[in-house]
């Protein structure tokens, strides 16, 4: 199993018994707070989920030259917001301390992958019509030339 897949299903386990768990006063959390803007935090999440959806799904029909290897495209993540292993797991960490914190901002990486899934169908319907406009194109150059009798 993958190790960041294991690791939020460990901080969700986490957040589901500290949800259940009445409060003790006097405990102080000894991890510290993301050092990451909320907004990349948000993009970085969305982005895992894709990767989890898309390298979940049985072999996709594309080119067989185009296989997804979800090693490299978490690479690719970690090097777009400048983490690693360690900062993600110090971010789940928090996040598994702070159930409070983590709820809303999961509902904003709900949000955004609503919004990718929204725009992916309206480039997809735009793809569609310009497909169906050229074939019409085609019938219609098709039905005008001269024909031999």
């Amino acid at each position: 199993m993958n190790r960041t897949l294991s690791i939020l299903l460990i901080l969700l386990s986490l957040v589901l018994l500290a949800a259940c768990s009445s409060p003790e006063e006097g405990i102080v959390s000894t991890v510290p707070a993301p050092k990451i803007a909320e907004e990349d935090l948000i993009e970085m999440f969305a982005e895992i989920h894709l990767v989890e959806s898309i390298t979940a799904l049985p072999k996709l029909k594309t080119d067989s030259s185009k296989r997804y290897n979800r090693h490299e495209l978490y690479r690719f993540i970690y090097q777009k917001y400048d983490v690693d292993s360690p900062i993600i797991d110090s971010i789940l960490l928090y996040y598994g301390e702070h159930p409070d914190d983590f709820k809303p901002l999961y509902e904003k990486v709900r949000e955004r992958l609503e919004e990718l899934e929204k725009e992916y169908k309206r480039k997809d319907k735009s793809e569609d019509e310009k497909s169906k406009d050229n074939q019409s194109k085609e019938e219609k150059s098709k039905d005008d030339k001269p024909r031999l009798k």
